[in-house]
């Protein structure tokens, strides 16, 4: 698979919002916007990756057991 400038810069983004995101700054934005996102994209980016890591978070908090079938979709 190869990404573009631009998806892989997102990837990067999202990735350190995920792991670390205290140590966010305006550069990482302006990386974002060095290849090409607009500042809408960046908007829609930050709101679907906090989204998903809220779901997982609430989710793993809440420590439900998940059934084989459950367990077999996740790997797949």
């Amino acid at each position: 698979m190869n990404l573009t400038k631009a998806e892989y810069a997102m990837l990067e983004y999202v990735e350190k919002l995920t792991l670390t995101p205290s140590l966010m700054t305006e550069a990482d934005v302006q990386k974002l916007r060095d290849v090409g996102w607009t500042d809408r994209d960046i908007l829609d980016i930050v709101h679907v990756c906090t989204y998903f890591n809220f779901r997982a978070r609430v989710v793993d908090g809440l420590g439900p057991e998940l059934d084989n079938w459950q367990l077999k979709r996740a790997r797949a």
